[in-house]
């Protein structure tokens, strides 16, 4: 309550004057207490935030899919993407919209800092994210160039033929890679506009899974994340809340704060797959069957 907090602040302005510290640094720390109490109390008396239609979560259930599309959740699910595509926490929305709405990047330092029901500001790195998301971080990592990335989209199907990256478009790819690049978009990333193409990071993840190659998931991901900030507001709602949810659910543990019962919690959507998986044979001329690299992942007991 604010009378605890307010009687812990005092408490610990005390201790500083009996150091003798500098009477600046004590009034500066009495005014970053004050803020992030005020800022606290001021989400938690406001409506909840809602949760954007980004970051969606893929169902694990392998069996409710199409025949064709069984070895693709299979080999995400065995890919170091299988915590960032298939889970989630269902933590109370009252953490992810102080969270969200207190959040902020410090470039400098690289970490963001965010605020706890308990008043307290803590700090994420990306470090802590790659744990909390079980993403490995183990190079050398492979860096896919442009010539590479053109023949993976060439290979799946892609019609046009590409002959420059600018050109890829989702909708140019048969259903079974739409489907595949679409996870990578809708799924791991805040975008909300722009769902045709994607950026070169999202495009070396999707080469990542395809030919299962080394590549710097875990700085692509945190990238995405750190962006996903510009796009939280009172009026668009909580970008990329399930990582947030991932997040929240590890730091509240590690602080020992008890989950709030009676409280409207989070709920995520399931992304949307495509029921069957026909492709027009007048636009695709070819359309590339589950390369050897992801058989080998699916095979793996």
């Amino acid at each position: 309550s604010r009378t605890l907090c307010t009687v812990t602040q005092t408490r610990i302005l005390t201790k500083l004057q009996s150091l003798n510290l500098d009477q600046n640094f004590i009034f500066l720390k009495t005014l970053t207490m004050a803020a992030t109490q005020v800022n606290t109390d001021e989400v938690l008396s406001q409506s909840l935030m809602k949760i954007q239609s980004t970051n969606y979560q893929v169902d694990p259930n392998v069996s409710s899919y199409p025949e064709e599309l069984k070895m693709l959740i299979v080999a995400l699910k065995r890919s170091p993407l299988s915590t960032a595509v298939f889970s989630s926490f269902s933590v109370p929305m009252v953490w992810l919209s102080l969270a969200a709405s207190t959040a902020s990047y410090n470039h400098t330092a690289d970490v963001i800092t965010f605020n706890l029901t308990n008043n307290k500001r803590v700090k994420l790195s990306k470090k802590m994210f790659v744990e909390f998301l079980q993403i490995p971080n183990n190079p050398p990592f492979v860096k896919p160039v442009n010539s590479q990335i053109i023949h993976m989209f060439n290979e799946m199907g892609h019609q046009p033929e590409l002959e420059k990256i600018s050109d890829f478009r989702k909708s140019g790819l048969p259903c079974i890679w739409n489907f595949l690049f679409g996870i990578f978009l809708r799924c791991l990333t805040g975008r909300t506009v722009g769902l045709d193409r994607g950026r070169m990071e999202v495009y070396a993840m999707v080469m990542g899974i395809y030919y299962d190659i080394n590549v710097d998931y875990a700085t692509q991901l945190w990238k995405e994340f750190v962006k996903s900030l510009e796009n939280t507001n009172s009026e668009k709602g909580i970008s990329c809340a399930r990582y947030w949810s991932l997040i929240l659910e590890k730091v509240y543990e590690k602080e020992a704060i008890p989950v709030m019962t009676d409280v409207a919690v989070a709920k995520f959507s399931f992304f949307q797959f495509p029921k069957t998986v026909e492709d027009d044979e007048a636009i695709f001329s070819h359309v590339a069957r589950i390369p050897d690299a992801m058989r080998r992942k699916v095979s793996k007991t």
